[in-house]
């Protein structure tokens, strides 16, 4: 699994970079294969102003799926990049979840075929 960090605004220190790539690590491992590649987008909306205005987007890329898009906007980077890692295992379980139900429907329809 590729892992790329889009900091270009320079937002995130490198201490938190590497955090959020561990989390990142620990968080799609359990995927296995089914994980080509996670990049992270981490921007201040707003600007010096404050405010919720911190936006994190992960996307997903997955074998043979469509991307798994999350995107959070919070009070700090921190709590933005949790919160997406978050949905995004959410989304890529039950993107893999509704594929292996798919793949079980149609042996299912297949083997009722044989026996007609």
């Amino acid at each position: 699994m590729k892992i790329k960090v889009n900091n270009k605004q320079k937002q995130l220190s490198q201490d938190a970079v590497q955090l959020a790539i561990e989390k990142i690590e620990v968080g799609f491992n359990k995927f296995g294969a089914d994980v080509i590649s996670v990049e992270l987008a981490a921007e201040d909306i707003n600007g010096p102003r404050g405010g919720v205005d911190k936006e994190c987007r992960l996307l997903v890329r997955l074998r043979k799926m469509e991307d798994a898009v999350a995107t959070v906007r919070e009070v700090s980077f921190a709590k933005a990049i949790s919160l997406a890692i978050n949905r995004a295992q959410r989304s890529v379980k039950r993107k893999i979840q509704r594929r292996s139900l798919r793949k079980l429907e149609r042996s299912a329809t297949i083997g009722l075929a044989a026996y007609r």
